[in-house]
């Protein structure tokens, strides 16, 4: 796993984690992941569904792009059918856990012309509420 240097998140179990600092963050040309909490309990396989809190900042401008704290709900996902970054980003966390996956547009694994691909690399802050 590879560190996210120069990334500071503030994460409090059931809160929405905020973006503290990105200094001198290259944008990455490569799936980068880092812990922010590591959690207990049954760890997450290719093969499992999980139930995720998660928040989605722009990279070059520190935005939200997404937060499912602010929606009010988290989502539901098998990690086999979740985009590139995740797929790979998710497995090994537990719940209670908490992970920082920075995704360059070529492994977010969605359209070309969608509002994600065209905002640049993305980074997530993923918090695992369940495993099955």
């Amino acid at each position: 796993m590879q560190p996210v240097s120069g990334v500071s998140v503030a994460h409090e179990k059931g809160l929405q984690p905020t973006l503290t600092e990105i200094a001198g963050l290259k944008l990455p040309t490569k799936l980068v992941i880092k812990d922010a909490v590591v959690g207990s309990g049954p760890e997450v396989t290719a093969k499992s569904t999980v139930y995720v809190a998660y928040i989605a900042f722009v990279m070059e401008n520190q935005q939200i792009l997404y937060s499912s704290w602010k929606k009010g709900q988290g989502l539901n996902i098998k990690v086999a059918s979740a985009p590139y970054a995740w797929r790979v980003g998710l497995v090994g966390m537990k719940p209670g856990g908490a992970r920082v996956i920075v995704a360059p547009p070529s492994s977010l694994g969605v359209a070309p012309n969608s509002k994600a691909a065209k905002a640049g690399p993305i980074l997530y802050v993923v918090n695992v509420v369940s495993v099955s």
